[in-house]
């Protein structure tokens, strides 16, 4: 814009070109528009503006054109090829790769069963969820660092008798390695041999309990000889022989392949044979083969490696992932990915014998435990954007941008038009907020019924002048019918005039929290305060009944006596102590002691299902625990939630039993519609003692722990 002083004008570019005689008289202005000068300034102007536009449409074309390409490629997984692993399994119609895009990488180590796991979880990732699911052979050891560097996602196949390091650095020390629980599979080395051997001699598999004389004669049978495998395989069998003072040599055979066939020959012939082997293993698919029984394990026996007498331990094997890389839909398959010992022989012996690839083995189980595993799948993505960003979005953005570009063209030809297309714009908008502004008293079409109402209320009550008493009486219909509780109690009004017990069966049965000072109140022989902690206990109980609580030997009815009425909160302070529920997840004590006391009053004084029985039943689950090492076997969140469901699994037993309860037509029997009666009752008995404020210590529960935790406790009942 210039200035050429008093008498000038301004002139503007675009629509100011044609509305430019703001400040000019119509002479001026149509001199100005007149001249050939300015006409050739004006029409240089144009072509340059219209230049402009068209290189910036096609600069937006190359945009989105570029922006297909990665929207192909991220919604492809890249290289622009379909990505998804295919083994050929599953025919068309039976998949649903709602997944596209997403990547895996599995590792896969040296023996069948490991190569057997990864396979069937890719068919099911790959084929049915449309994933990009790579295998990558790796030894066992060096697959961890692989992990954390982002090589290998996940293994689903974890020994945890030869890891038990590597799962202590990654998972609990480290945190870079998550547990996916357990697979299903329990591994078991031990002695075995052919079970005809039973035909001459019936004891051949007790050597722990048989007599010397006898086990001598049933080791001279076996000519005194036990074949194990190589050197490089986890074996205690010098130490075990050793340290029994058995008459017995170890003859090692080279490879596993060299040892089967010393067995197979064996069995053959029919010949006595011993030999050292795991389970699941495809000779087991073969031959009928029975296990020796040699002294239990413990883990006292193992303390020294060079002391070894016992058996050896199970294995129960467990699923790991790289923390930090799968989304929620491929983590949930994982989680609830299974095989156990039946699946994976049978699909060795189907590789071992029948000549059968691992990839067709896999797929077999696949097509065969279709029920099973759709089970395992999530609900379909929600992230639609993924999804059709190659397909819709990008072609829009790009139909857009070329139009765009058409337009910055077509722009300074219709200037004109375009000018009063504005005007008439501006006079539509105006009529617009003048219908806006008559129909405004017309929406309540948009309301709720509730919402309606109280306007209508609102209304009435400005029409007249009311009493204070009555203005407050419609303040209050406001607020109740604004408000989720017209058909909730006043506990306010209510808790003055009515028992503890009437206001614990309102609360339960309309799920309203009670109001504060009600609430508040805490049963009287409960031992919740915010200074009461766990250790008062050993001021109420003998410090050697907890002491006795790590033994079998332990006596549930002598602990209830000597503990004045409360001895499961007690106990399960005591257990949750041991395990560090506390420290380790969201629970408030003062809270958990108030919903144990409940529990306590909650049993029933029964012969059996009582409240003692419910003790001795955590007692006996906690030492079942203590055998295997925690590390491995749970997690804290699991560990909570089996003790949990083991000191509520009787809650409020009546003393009869499901078949009773139907044919006396019980009120239980026709709420639960005959279906798990009592089970039903203790966990929705549990579950209401929990939905009180003063009861609800697991409230600072995440989401994900508290739908973990229900997942667990609900089967198990």
């Amino acid at each position: 814009m210039s200035s050429t002083g008093s008498g000038s004008c301004e002139v503007g570019i675009g629509i100011e070109d044609t509305i430019n005689t703001q400040g000019c008289s119509p002479d001026e202005g149509s001199h100005n528009s007149g001249t050939p000068e300015a006409e050739a300034v004006r029409v240089a102007r144009r072509k340059l503006l219209v230049a402009i536009g068209f290189w910036a449409g096609v600069l937006v074309a190359v945009v989105a054109a570029s922006a297909i390409f990665v929207g192909v490629y991220l919604g492809t997984g890249g290289d622009g090829e379909t990505v998804s692993t295919d083994y050929g399994c599953l025919p068309a119609d039976e998949r649903n790769p709602h997944w596209k895009g997403k990547v895996v990488n599995l590792a896969v180590n040296s023996w069948t069963g490991s190569a057997l796991t990864a396979t069937t979880a890719a068919i099911i990732l790959g084929e049915y969820m449309g994933m990009q699911v790579t295998l990558h052979s790796e030894d066992e050891y060096a697959m961890w660092a692989k992990m954390v560097q982002g090589e290998v996602d996940a293994c689903l196949e974890v020994w945890p008798s030869g890891h038990s390091t590597d799962l202590q650095k990654y998972i609990y020390t480290d945190q870079t390695i998550a547990s996916a629980g357990p697979l299903g599979v329990i591994g078991k080395i031990g002695w075995y041999f052919p079970s005809y051997v039973l035909d001459k001699y019936p004891q051949a598999a007790n050597f722990n309990t048989m007599t010397s004389e006898s086990r001598n004669t049933v080791l001279s049978y076996f000519s005194n000889t036990l074949y194990d495998g190589p050197s490089s395989w986890v074996s205690y069998d010098h130490e075990i022989i050793e340290n029994n003072g058995w008459n017995m040599t170890v003859t090692s055979i080279e490879t596993e392949e060299q040892l089967l066939e010393t067995v197979y020959a064996a069995a053959a012939a029919k010949d006595p044979i011993l030999f050292y082997m795991w389970t699941p293993h495809q000779i087991f698919g073969k031959y009928d083969l029975s296990r020796v029984s040699l002294p239990p394990y413990s883990t006292d026996c193992y303390a020294d490696l060079d002391e070894v007498y016992c058996d050896y331990p199970d294995d129960i094997l467990v699923k790991v992932y790289r923390k930090n890389f799968l989304d929620q839909s491929t983590l949930r398959v994982l989680q609830s990915f299974n095989l156990y010992n039946f699946d994976q022989i049978k699909m060795l012996s189907a590789v071992a014998y029948n000549g059968s690839t691992v990839e067709v083995a896999a797929c077999n189980w696949v097509r065969k435990n279709r029920e099973t595993w759709m089970q395992w799948i999530p609900p379909e993505p929600d992230n639609i954007l993924r999804i059709a960003l190659p397909s819709v979005i990008i072609p829009l953005v790009f139909i857009f941008c070329l139009g765009a570009g058409i337009a910055s063209i077509c722009h300074f030809r219709m200037k004109n038009k375009v000018a009063e297309e504005v005007v008439d714009l501006e006079n539509q908008n105006a009529q617009l907020k003048l219908a806006l502004m008559k129909t405004q008293d017309t929406t309540d079409f948009l309301n709720t019924p509730a919402e309606t109402v109280v306007k209508m209320i609102e209304e009435f009550r400005k029409r007249h002048d009311w009493s204070p008493t009555e203005l407050e009486d419609f303040n209050f219909i406001i607020k109740v019918i604004s408000s989720r509780k017209l058909y909730t109690f006043d506990n306010e009004k209510t808790s003055q005039f009515l028992e503890e017990d009437v206001k614990d069966y309102l609360f339960d049965v309309t799920a309203i929290p009670r109001s504060k000072d009600v609430s508040a109140e805490q049963p009287e022989n409960t031992l919740a305060s915010s200074q009461q902690s766990h250790t008062s206990i050993s001021e109420v109980i003998d410090k050697h009944f907890f002491d006795n609580v790590e033994q079998w030997e332990w006596d549930a009815i002598s602990f209830a006596n000597h503990s004045e009425s409360n001895y499961l909160v007690h106990l399960a302070n005591y257990i949750f102590d041991t395990h560090g529920f506390f420290e380790q997840l969201p629970l408030n004590r003062q809270k958990f002691n108030n919903f144990m006391d409940a529990v306590q009053k909650g049993y029933l004084d029964n012969p059996y299902h009582s409240g003692i029985h419910a003790a001795d039943v955590t007692q006996a689950l906690h030492l079942w625990i203590q055998q295997c090492s925690n590390a491995v076997c749970f997690t804290a969140l699991e560990l909570f939630s089996l003790l949990f469901s083991s000191l509520v699994h009787d809650l409020g037993h009546p003393g009869f039993n499901n078949n009773f309860m139907m044919a006396s037509e019980d009120e239980l029997a026709l709420l639960y519609n005959d279906i798990s009666i009592l089970e039903n009752y203790h966990v929705s008995y549990a579950f209401r003692l929990l939905k009180r404020p003063q009861c609800n210590f697991i409230e600072a529960m995440t989401p994900e722990q508290y739908h973990l935790y229900l997942r667990i406790l609900l089967p198990s009942h």
